[in-house]
């Protein structure tokens, strides 16, 4: 099949003939990797690129070289002394929201408007002096914008999704809904662990053997963080870890890797207030007077058992399901969560090696046993639920507008599973 196909600013438009129809949806596609790597991307989905289907391409720049590895961030991203191909985040969070911005702003309504039938001059006596002005029509049903990513480009599709679906009585042109595949939506946990010398060599060579692709696993991500992230605090991020927009991250980076040394460098405060919680109402038995909650609070950080309690569980990150939620959308904003749905497939396990056994003892079990695709989705489909139940100004089915399906890798079941749920959306 041949695809009227046009490039623009990093975007390829297929079938653009399609949305001269103000009712037909169109697909806004971000591919698994950085465009750097585009020659390596597997072809789009027939079940979204078809000959009765628009589709918007976001080729977006993610990329650190490994010759850059070592530069700092703080070398303005505009010197000339940088490599072409250093591009760390929030490059990529720039150019889909650059493309974004020209798709809904520009692009689609100048497409209407070079259909709309040209008004005809009104018959104006010497009174009537204004003239007629040529205006872009309302359409009668909104247009249905599916955004779609798979691995990083879920990561970034999660992001836009959630910051540019709105109320209906708001007054956007166009409805989003969301399909992510494979993302990883926080990546605290694989930007704050401490690799030994060792660990980080043995990833490193691990990795140069796997081909780099949606069926990632925490190996995998420890390898690609230095490829993506100019330093661990990029990765706090509420862009890059959107599910950092309904949870505090209850941890703080330092803003280089050379600088994540060692454990106590890189938690915040706030980790030992959660932690410790439990005691701020304490009871004098003898006195049966309940003291001061800040007072007690200071007996028990100045304890020093008590302070490598709290050194214990910031290495493994237990106290990350006491982080507090937050208020998003605010009810003060007029941003709606999307209907979204969340696909993943489990990355198949490992061969058993010296080589794995050695990584996976020096890797922290428990603070990187959220990072697994099936984690990752069930976490920020609970994240997304949770907000629709409590902050949502209508009445929805949380469990209906996030939906989570696990994939058997099979095509035909993926492309059933996606079909029947975009048919669903009317």
């Amino acid at each position: 099949t041949s695809w009227d196909h046009k490039f623009l600013t990093g975007i390829s438009i297929y079938n653009q003939h399609l949305l001269e129809d103000p009712t037909k949806p169109l697909v806004v596609y971000l591919p698994p990797t950085g465009v750097h790597l585009s020659r390596y991307h597997s072809p789009i989905p027939s079940y979204l690129l078809s000959a009765s289907t628009a589709l918007a391409r976001i080729n977006y720049r993610w990329n650190i070289p490994v010759t850059a590895e070592k530069r700092h961030s703080s070398i303005s991203f505009l010197d000339k002394n940088f490599l072409p191909e250093y591009h760390p985040f929030p490059f990529p969070i720039h150019d889909t929201l650059q493309a974004w911005t020209y798709i809904t702003e520009s692009f689609l309504p100048n497409l209407l408007l070079e259909k709309s039938p040209k008004l005809p001059e009104p018959k104006m006596n010497f009174v009537e002096s204004c003239s007629s002005i040529q205006e872009i029509p309302s359409p009668t049903s909104k247009r249905t914008i599916i955004i779609y990513g798979d691995f990083l480009g879920a990561t970034i599709a999660m992001s836009l999704a959630l910051t540019e679906s709105f109320e209906d009585y708001f007054g956007p042109t166009h409805e989003i809904r969301l399909i992510a595949k494979q993302g990883i939506y926080d990546w605290a946990d694989i930007g704050t662990t401490l690799l030994t010398k060792d660990a980080s060599e043995i990833i490193h060579i691990y990795g140069e053997c796997n081909e780099l692709g949606s069926l990632w696993d925490k190996f995998s991500l420890l390898r690609l963080r230095k490829r993506l992230f100019s330093g661990p605090n990029r990765c706090l991020d509420v862009f890059a870890s959107p599910s950092l927009l309904f949870r505090q991250a209850g941890i703080s980076a330092p803003s280089y890797w050379d600088s994540l040394k060692q454990p106590s460098s890189y938690f915040s405060p706030c980790f030992a207030r959660d932690i410790l919680q439990p005691y701020k109402t304490i009871t004098d038995e003898n006195s049966n007077i309940k003291k001061d909650n800040s007072q007690i609070l200071s007996e028990l950080l100045n304890t020093k058992d008590k302070l490598q309690e709290v050194q214990k569980l910031r290495m493994s990150h237990i106290s990350l399901t006491m982080r507090p939620y937050l208020e998003f959308p605010s009810l003060s904003s007029q941003l709606r969560i999307p209907r979204t749905l969340l696909l993943y497939k489990d990355t198949p396990p490992l061969e058993n090696s010296e080589k794995y056994d050695l990584i996976n003892m020096k890797v922290p079990k428990l603070k990187l046993s959220n990072v697994t695709p099936m984690r990752q989705a069930e976490n920020m489909a609970c994240l997304m639920r949770h907000s629709v139940k409590i902050y949502s100004k209508t009445m929805r089915d949380p469990e209906n507008t996030i939906q989570v399906k696990k994939l058997q890798g099979n095509f035909v079941e993926e492309e059933k599973i996606v079909k029947e749920w975009i048919n669903n959306l009317s």
